[in-house]
């Protein structure tokens, strides 16, 4: 018999690995489309306009975006027809578009009642943050003994934004410049693959921090994953292979736990 929460965590891991599939950076001109669902306020979509680029593909970076940014709130629901109306186009591209959403998790379909943002559980966290620690404790391991100066220097250069901005109060900008430090983090070790997979999960640690960032919780969270950021640094600058794992596995630990906290909070 199935264990149901081992299916779920492997679909979890099924649907990341989709998801880096259809990750690209366009540059083309952008269309803005200001989208008004019922009983909910203005929004913001960005579009990027790309012919190569499928409708679809189109409509749903759109909607991710604004998911991931805490534009669409957990649990709202969202209006094929609208859409498609305020965007002039047809029901079926905004279809597919939110069933690409739903395969990435962000979204969640009911029958009869249609779709709406995914609301987070403790289950996504555990089982996102689980990923995580296994990924940046093996980058750190990795990693410890090949970095290069250079990749000492612009985490060091990452970290002073983030005091920076901590002792300034400036959360969204100390989120920004962790997120950045991470990014670094996982470039350092010169595993293209390994970094493909970890920009598959960038999508669940934005719909984490839109959830988070305005919690008061967080704002004492930010003073201590600062100095955990500074350790790892330190331990790696000393080619420290198990302490900079030891330590990256901690703060990724720390960061769950918080969420759980504020989670718990929520409800």
């Amino acid at each position: 018999m199935h264990d149901p929460k081992k299916y779920c965590f492997l679909h979890k891991v099924y649907c990341i690995l989709y998801l880096t599939n259809e990750i690209t950076n366009v540059n083309k001109n952008i269309k803005e489309a200001k989208i008004n669902f019922r009983g909910m306020q203005m929004f913001n979509i960005s579009i990027k306009i790309n012919e190569p680029k499928r409708l679809i593909d189109q409509i749903a970076s759109g909607l991710r975006d604004s998911i991931t940014s805490g534009r669409l709130k957990p649990g709202e629901q969202l209006k094929e027809m609208e859409i498609a109306d305020l965007l002039r186009v047809s029901r079926s591209p905004v279809r597919e578009a939110i069933r690409i959403l739903n395969l990435e998790g962000l979204v969640d379909l009911f029958p009869r009642r249609g779709a709406r943002v995914h609301l987070i559980t403790l289950e996504d966290v555990k089982d996102i943050y689980q990923i995580r620690e296994m990924i940046e404790g093996f980058v750190c391991s990795l990693s410890a003994e090949n970095m290069q100066e250079e990749d000492i220097a612009e985490l060091e250069k990452h970290w002073g934004l983030m005091e920076v901005h901590s002792k300034n109060g400036n959360l969204d900008n100390y989120l920004e410049a962790s997120t950045n430090f991470h990014n670094k983090l996982i470039a350092s070790c010169h595993n293209k693959k390994l970094e493909t997979i970890y920009q598959g999960l960038l999508n669940w640690f934005k719909l984490f921090r839109s959830f988070i960032h305005t919690a008061d919780i967080q704002k004492t969270r930010a003073s201590s994953s600062l100095l955990e950021h500074r350790a790892i640094i330190d331990a790696l600058n000393d080619r420290n292979k198990d302490l900079s794992e030891k330590l990256s596995r901690e703060h990724v630990q720390k960061g769950r736990d918080n969420l759980f906290q504020v989670l718990k909070l929520a409800n």
